[in-house]
């Protein structure tokens, strides 16, 4: 848009009062039917002012209408159209700019637009229209997603996505120069790919359009530059490790959050939309797995801005926070209780907490209860010198599954469904079955380091030498301390868990006993190899390196297998041994006297800290035997322990009930 006639309808603004604060007057929903407002836009030139209306209809009745799918941008940064006759009606400038774009210049158009089809100031309006999102997207002839205007390289980016094969990787057209690979990396760097709401309104919709000015690409588009930037050949189902192309070598610049989305984006959108589809119905739990990077004003939202991509039970259950207008840490506490009693499992549990523990979330400023997320990710990245990060599912979990509760004849792979998992009404305390393995009498960090999103490919190739090289150091370091004279072993001799050296423990902990792809490890000569390479012991063998020294490439090349097993586990990890002798990989948080335990209904030992007697009596709680109280730390893989191996030896009298705090 023109600056001048931006400044001149700012100046406007400012001059002119609001005639009727509220252009719903005589537009009052039913909230008891599937009542929706649909706004039409009256045609317009260029640099006519916005006038629009809105009508209200039945969604039951199937109107054609667009749905737009944007970002609201800064509130406090406002234009002023004329709404429902009403002049001077302020809307935000980000919505302004899309309504001059999608005007037609002499038909009207009819648009769901949430900023403006929802009476904002009604407190109960709002639930009730968030709650029909989901028919509100999938009842769309089209989906609008803008991505906002066009900027000078905005054009060519898009030209190039569309032009991309996801047929053949190798494909010249999958090789932009590093002009191309900047503007999409730029297009890629759009806030709209970050909002929590986009989401649902993009997999719901029939029709998902992205547009940037008057650039305009499916979304499938989108998908394929996922595909091409992962090397994944989607008609195959496989990756092609050996492509060659600039995308795939500008991987991480090119990845934003709604990369997860893109995917599953098929898989997805039929669990979504196919009403007579096999796959798994889609639950609120999963998608809640995928929130780290995304961002929500209201970090309420981080739950409701889901609810349309979850199941009928769920919306019902989550519909209750929204009609109490529940705080965020009541969202989080309801949402997690909802989660664990469905699943019946504790894989939720399996977040990384080292960030999120004990922060203040939401307008009421609360502290969460251990076992809750927080999904609000509000954290900053450093505070009073603490290294804050994002977390997530730590990458042990995937790959092979563990199975730390062994044959289930003591602790069940699930809970039972008639187990109480909440007994209490006063306080948020999450009940389970459990046993302690062993405490921590030695903890040492590694720090979290990010992953390699720099933008050349110089940049990417040093850092990934410096954190090999730091994360080699630190490995080094914690083989000094698990060496030494002195500690009990619990693996070899007679009567040891598997018979192995106390090295060879150690090498397959800094791993979790699992390879470069997530399988089950078989440690042999080459694996030795590498590790004795990896730790500087060893050079690269010269019929690797055509007889030349190896340069920074190579060791990067010849040592990726131990690169993605070892790093992945060891960063933001600590290195514990437990007053038996196990070693571990335990949350960063993890401190001496912290205890091992295994849960019923979880793959992988947790790390549980325990809550004196002196903490239960102000909350009304006095123990009773065999009950024990504690805060959760986090996920563990303890060797020995997280393959089901030590709960093979213990007996009923073993089995304690885990109440976490």
């Amino acid at each position: 848009m023109d600056q001048p006639l931006v400044d001149s309808i700012s100046k406007g603004l400012e001059e002119l009062e609001v005639e009727d604060p509220c252009p719903y007057t005589d537009q009052e929903l039913d909230l008891t039917q599937d009542h929706i407002r649909l706004l039409t836009l009256l045609p317009g030139a260029r640099h006519d002012p916005i006038i629009c209306t809105t009508d209200i209809v039945n969604l039951s009745h199937k109107p054609n209408y667009t749905a737009l799918s944007y970002v609201w941008g800064d509130a406090t940064d406002r234009l002023p159209i004329q709404f429902n006759g009403v002049n001077n009606i302020p809307i935000t400038r980000n919505l302004h700019t899309v309504l001059h774009h999608l005007r037609h210049v002499s038909d009207p158009k009819t648009f769901w637009i949430d900023a403006l089809c929802i009476n904002q100031a009604h407190s109960d309006e709002k639930p009730h229209q968030i709650q029909l999102m989901r028919d509100i997207y999938q009842n769309a002839t089209e989906t609008c997603i803008w991505l906002g205007p066009e900027s000078p390289t905005s054009d060519l980016a898009m030209s190039l996505i569309g032009a991309l094969d996801g047929s053949d990787l190798s494909s010249p057209q999958n090789s932009p120069s590093p002009e191309g690979l900047q503007a999409i990396a730029d297009l890629q760097r759009r806030p709209w790919w970050s909002r929590v709401w986009v989401i649902q309104e993009a997999l719901l919709s029939a029709k998902p359009t992205v547009r940037c000015g008057t650039s305009v690409l499916p979304m499938e588009a989108f998908m394929v530059l996922d595909d091409v930037r992962r090397g994944w050949h989607r008609a195959e189902e496989k990756y092609i490790h050996n492509t060659v192309n600039t995308i795939t070598n500008f991987s991480m610049a090119l990845r934003n959050p709604f990369s997860a989305i893109l995917a599953y984006w098929p898989d997805a959108r039929a669990r979504l939309l196919d009403p007579t589809s096999e796959r798994s119905p889609s639950t609120l739990a999963e998608w809640a797995g995928y929130l780290t990077d995304f961002d929500a004003t209201d970090p309420r939202d981080k739950i409701y801005g889901l609810l349309g991509l979850g199941t009928e039970a769920d919306r019902k259950m989550m519909g209750m926070a929204l009609t109490n207008k529940m705080v965020t840490s009541q969202v989080y506490t309801l949402a997690m209780m909802w989660f664990l009693m469905t699943a019946r499992c504790l894989l939720l549990l399996s977040f990384d907490v080292d960030s999120r523990a004990a922060c203040p979330v939401g307008e009421t400023g609360e502290t969460l209860p251990s076992w809750v997320v927080d999904f609000s990710e509000n954290v900053p990245e450093v505070e009073e010198g603490r290294e804050w990060f994002k977390p997530g599912y730590v990458t042990f979990l995937s790959g092979k599954s563990f199975k730390a509760t062994g044959d289930g004849r003591l602790l069940g792979q699930m809970i039972p469904r008639d187990y109480p998992m909440f007994p209490f009404n006063e306080i948020s305390a999450l009940r389970v079955k459990g046993m302690v393995v062993d405490r921590i009498v030695y903890a040492s960090r590694n720090r979290h380091m990010k992953l390699d999103d720099k933008p050349d490919a110089v940049a990417r190739m040093r850092y990934s030498i410096e954190r090999m090289e730091e994360t080699a150091e630190r490995v080094r370091e914690w083989e000094v301390e698990a060496m030494k004279p002195g500690w009990n072993d619990p693996y070899g001799g007679d009567g040891g868990l598997d018979g192995l050296s106390r090295g060879d423990v150690f090498k397959r902990t800094m791993v979790a006993n699992r390879d470069h792809s997530g399988s089950g490890l078989e440690w042999d000569e080459e694996w030795d190899n590498l590790w004795d390479i990896f730790l500087g012991r060893r050079e690269i063998p010269v019929d690797e390196t055509n007889g030349e020294l190896p340069g920074d490439e190579a060791r990067l090349r010849y040592l990726l297998p131990i690169r993605l097993a070892l790093l992945p586990k060891t960063s933001g990890r600590s290195l514990i041994i437990t007053s038996k002798g196990y070693f571990g990989l335990a949350p960063l948080k993890s401190k001496i006297g912290d205890e091992v335990c295994v849960l019923e209904g979880a793959s992988v030992p947790f790390v549980l800290r325990a809550v004196d007697d002196s903490e239960l009596t102000p909350l009304g709680i006095t123990p009773k035997a065999p009950q024990r109280f504690f805060n959760l730390v986090g996920e563990a893989y303890v060797h020995g322990v997280s393959d089901g191996e030590w709960i093979g030896g213990r007996n009923e009298d073993d089995v304690i009930e885990v109440l976490i705090l």
